[in-house]
């Protein structure tokens, strides 16, 4: 099994192992990966057949109804069609009761870009052990990837206060599909001869790429004090220095990344809805093209000057083996650089629709999706193949495939109760008392 760089970002830990030892095991496993993967398919599509999803292009609907929002920069703003479920990672907390905006293809096409090099590091993490120079690659991608979501995640959250409305959102947004996701990896990894355990403790930490959902669910619940600091953005800055001196604020419910990256969230906060609909002046947008070209040697020589470590956001000073006085002056740098490079991209995304807007619309699927493909990719053997530039590329564009399949309505139809759960049955709604008594 391979999980070589990857490991580190896992809530499941695994080994890297030779090919010979990897091809060993491919028949079985993909034996085994084959005959589960058709039972689902064949059960998933008996539940479309009998009880199909609607989508309603021409119904409008008031957020926080299991429906996806976006930012509007448009000067008429338009109500949002009714779509699957939560479809959006970075998702909406609107203030309650105002009509969802339409969609904005700038913020799609951002995400949509965000998503491919969210699979693209994943993959990538997996074949470094047989193509090195796939690691310079790693690193630029891991540069501002995941800040660049948390920050649109940011921009993207408005409301003072948290509602009724906004809570049951959060809920069946994020909450749910989080725990749905991170039971359906963890029946995945013991399929495949992985011992896990069944207690909460398995639950509560996440599972490879799912941490982004606790960690989001925890942001959109400190929103309403958030915006009520001042200094926000000083005040998310120190809890990001100082976070890392902790040595028990850990991996469950992603605490350890969601009080790192909170400075992200905090920026996003701050510039709200609307900050980015203009077109930078060329001076800006020439001076972003120069912040992308020089991030690229910084990522070669990252490893050289401190420890890939940093990238993940998840590790404790003491683990990062420095003391708090370098360890905060090492993170008050990587801050630094790391929101430079974001901001950098994202004046340069384009703002009209492209190929990246439909990922981008529907990213929740690629991102909850996606691990168990990178999975297979290892264990099957796969990334064993990739020791050429050839193949390093072939698997690049794969991995854009991938993303806009993920992202397609076959597939959102299939997965909808895995990614975009109802929750009527759970949920208590405004006004519903319990019992005849209230």
């Amino acid at each position: 099994m391979t999980f070589s760089i990857d490991e580190a970002t896992s809530g499941v830990g695994g080994k890297v192992v030779s090919p010979a030892v990897a091809a060993g095991a491919n028949v079985e496993f993909v034996q085994r990966l084959r005959c589960h993967l058709w039972l689902v398919v064949l059960a998933r599509v008996g539940f479309v057949a009998y009880a199909p999803i609607p989508e309603a292009p021409g119904v409008t609907t008031q957020i926080n109804h299991n429906v996806t929002t976006q930012i509007n920069h448009s000067a008429e703003p338009a109500q949002h069609a009714i779509r699957l479920g939560s479809s959006d990672l970075s998702g909406d907390s609107s203030h309650a009761g105002v009509p969802a905006p339409a969609r904005d293809a700038y913020i799609d096409n951002i995400k949509g870009i965000l998503i491919v090099l969210v699979i693209a590091g994943h993959a990538i993490g997996q074949t470094v052990t047989f193509f090195p120079p796939g690691l310079n690659l790693y690193r630029w991608i891991y540069l501002f990837h995941m800040p660049a979501f948390v920050l649109v995640a940011g921009i993207m959250t408005s409301g003072r206060d948290l509602s009724g409305k906004q809570v049951r959102s959060l809920i069946r947004t994020v909450a749910l599909p989080y725990v749905i996701a991170q039971l359906a990896y963890m029946v995945l990894l013991y399929l495949n001869g992985r011992s896990i355990g069944w207690g909460i403790n398995q639950v509560l930490y996440p599972i490879f790429q799912l941490w982004f959902l606790p960690a989001l669910f925890i942001w959109r619940l400190s929103t309403p004090f958030l915006l009520r600091i001042r200094p926000v953005i000083p005040f998310a800055i120190v809890v990001s220095l100082v976070a890392p001196m902790s040595t028990v604020l850990g991996s469950a419910f992603a605490l350890n990344r969601a009080a790192s990256l909170l400075p992200f969230f905090a920026v996003g906060l701050v510039l709200g809805r609307g900050s980015l609909s203009k077109r930078p002046p060329m001076a800006v947008r020439v001076a972003s093209w120069g912040v992308l070209a020089a991030s690229i040697p910084v990522a070669v020589l990252f490893e050289k000057v401190i420890p890939r470590g940093w990238l993940f956001w998840d590790r404790s000073y003491r683990a990062l083996h420095v003391g708090a006085l370098e360890g905060m002056g090492t993170r008050a740098a990587l801050l630094a650089m790391v929101f430079l490079v974001t901001g950098a991209f994202i004046v340069l995304v384009p703002r009209r629709k492209t190929i990246a807007t439909g990922p981008g619309q529907w990213s929740m699927y690629p991102y909850v999706l996606h691990g168990a493909l990178v999975w297979a990719f290892a264990w099957a053997g796969f990334a064993s193949q990739v020791r050429t530039p050839w193949a390093f590329g072939l698997m690049l564009v794969g991995v854009v495939v991938v993303a806009a399949v993920l992202a397609s309505r076959p597939i959102r139809l299939l997965f909808q109760p895995l990614v975009s759960p109802k929750a009527d049955w759970l949920i208590l709604e405004s006004g519903a008392r319990r019992g005849n008594n209230g």
